[in-house]
């Protein structure tokens, strides 16, 4: 049984990688989706506890140069944490996206109520408002509890 289950597995993933090579959809060099759109880089991430005590918030900021005229005032997303060991902890984004403008700065936010979290990586991509397809570099950054990295 569990040999039936990893070849499916196998199977759907060559099935995937096939479908976005053929749609053009590899985010690496698709043309719809471009990471050069958008330039991001590290502002500050910080990892600390809130004054209610059951939460931990992490807090990243990143500032932006959008490259592309036409995302000018359309409406981008974005944000990956996960444990160090890779496993997807959260996707924090806007509710409506935000406006990208020439340049700027964005923060995210999210908490986390799991006080066995004592590091985090934080993975930052700007995303269309459907967060499907990347428009920027990815900035990482692993983050301790009570650190903050600039």
């Amino acid at each position: 049984m569990m040999m039936k289950v990893i070849f499916l597995v196998v199977l759907i993933l060559k099935i995937a990688t096939e479908y976005m090579r053929n749609n053009n959809n590899n985010p690496s060099t698709g043309p719809s989706s471009s990471l050069n759109k958008t330039t991001i880089a590290l502002s500050s991430a910080q990892f600390m506890p809130l004054t209610n005590p059951i939460y931990n918030q992490l807090k990243v900021i990143v500032q932006y140069k959008t490259n592309d005229a036409s995302l000018l005032n359309t409406k981008a997303n974005g944000l990956r944490v996960f444990s160090l060991n890779g496993t997807i902890i959260k996707t924090s984004s806007f509710p409506n996206g935000f406006l990208l403008n020439q340049t700027g700065s964005i923060q995210f936010a999210t908490s986390f109520t799991d006080k066995s979290l004592q590091n985090v990586k934080a993975d930052v991509v700007l995303t269309d408002l459907s967060k499907i397809n990347p428009l920027s570099n990815l900035v990482t950054t692993n983050i301790s509890l009570n650190n903050t990295v600039k």
